[in-house]
């Protein structure tokens, strides 16, 4: 295959339209990524607030009644629990942050992907294309003025 050949008005195209589709996917992801993230800090601050509540009339003691350690000995699981949960979230906020991060770079490049191919097929490719259609354009007024010359004669 000759690669002079190519049809370079399509690839253009494809090159620009690619671009602004990887912009949006890019826009999708990032929307995706920091509601996903604030789900997560919501129900931990939740849950944070709720422990908390339940721990408040146990705070500052040591000593507890036989009715009261079954609960002190749930809390500090639900504790145990809760800042397990916090690193993990904590790890979703780096991991997001870097993504984000990634999305960034990739938006920015597309959008200077897109921006080439479409100067490029602007200037490569419509000029000619604007030229022919001025050319037909002379060409049908041309004949026109032949026919109406013409029906003039007759």
């Amino acid at each position: 295959m000759d690669i002079g050949k190519l049809p370079t008005d399509s690839l253009y195209k494809f090159q620009a339209v690619g671009g602004l589709l990887l912009c949006a996917l890019c826009l999708v992801l990032s929307v995706q990524l920091v509601i996903s993230q604030n789900k997560i800090s919501s129900t931990l601050n939740v849950d944070v607030g709720i422990y908390n509540a339940a721990n408040d009339p146990f705070e500052g003691r040591n000593d507890f009644s036989d009715e009261e350690l079954p609960i002190v000995v749930e809390l500090n699981k639900t504790r145990a629990a809760l800042l397990a949960r916090n690193e993990n979230a904590m790890d979703s906020k780096e991991w997001t942050i870097w993504s984000l991060f990634v999305l960034s770079g990739t938006f920015f490049s597309s959008i200077l992907f897109s921006f080439e191919a479409f100067s490029k097929w602007q200037k490569r490719i419509q000029v000619h294309q604007d030229s022919i259609l001025r050319l037909e354009g002379l060409k049908a007024k041309v004949e026109a003025d032949k026919l109406e010359t013409s029906s003039k004669d007759s």
